[in-house]
């Protein structure tokens, strides 16, 4: 965790309070929790299976760098001293969730465990409006005046996950030639009204995907979108596997330490 210090602070201490109190933190909202009495007395002896944790750290390519903000410097000289703001974004498979698992999720889940994460970290609050990059249709991107350019294209449809990212979240199309002249905004595209009030985007999909068949997985995430000045992950992912969804009262705080867990692999910590 070391190099995601100088992006996400929980309290104005020395540095090594700092670790122990994210670590004192971190080990609250993981706890394992095991031996929930059921309604009959026994315990709930798969309590635990909903920790388990299939993380996987995202690929080069799965990540958009360069996401313009507000320059270095001016980030700088702001405090370290705002609670996060996370802004909860649902892909249409949430709501297609049974009923009862969309409600659990919706109504208690979800709101306590990004409402922790806020409480506990400390951050140098984004003031401008938050664009979200294009993705590319080639790897290679070129770098001009802060800002990044594709060659030649985007992709029509750029991804956060599994989810796809709203037109209205989304910058303009940079578009240069191969040999990174002839650099443009591309007049097919235009940028959306963005996100504002917000430090973090954080996307949520319910979908039965291939890694909801490996193992115990219940939940999974990463980030998607890093921002310029600081490098920090600006827009990350989970995705909640519907058939591992429990709703039994037994299971709740085992759920809610799952999804804590990866609202942290969201915001790009890797533990």
């Amino acid at each position: 965790m070391k190099q995601l210090q100088h992006w996400w602070c929980p309290v104005r201490f020395p540095t090594t309070a700092n670790r122990l109190f994210l670590a004192a933190l971190i080990f609250l909202a993981l706890a394992p929790v095991k031996g929930y009495p059921d309604s009959g007395g026994g315990h709930a002896a798969e309590a635990h299976q909903h920790e388990h944790c299939n993380h996987q750290h995202p690929k080069a390519h799965e990540v958009i760098h360069g996401v313009q903000l507000e320059p270095l410097h001016v980030i700088r000289k702001r405090s370290i001293d705002q609670p996060l703001r996370i802004l909860l974004v649902y892909d249409e498979s949430v709501y297609r969730l049974d009923s009862d698992k969309f409600s659990l999720i919706n109504d208690t889940i979800l709101p306590d465990a990004v409402r922790f994460w806020e409480q506990a970290l400390m951050v140098r609050q984004t003031k401008e409006i938050i664009r979200l990059n294009r993705k590319c249709e080639s790897s290679q991107v070129f770098v001009k005046n802060s800002l990044t350019y594709c060659i030649d294209s985007c992709k029509p449809v750029t991804l956060c996950g599994e989810v796809q990212v709203p037109e209205d979240h989304l910058d303009v199309c940079r578009v240069c030639n191969s040999t990174g002249q002839d650099c443009r905004e591309d007049p097919s595209t235009s940028a959306g009204i963005g996100i504002s009030n917000a430090d973090f985007v954080f996307y949520v999909s319910a979908r039965q995907s291939e890694r909801c068949h490996k193992g115990l997985t219940v939940a999974y995430a990463a980030h998607c979108q890093q921002e310029a000045a600081l490098d920090r992950p600006i827009a990350g992912h989970a995705n909640l596997c519907p058939e591992s969804i429990s709703t039994k009262p037994q299971e709740l705080q085992t759920l809610l330490s799952t999804v804590k867990h990866e609202i942290l692999h969201a915001l790009g910590f890797s533990v």
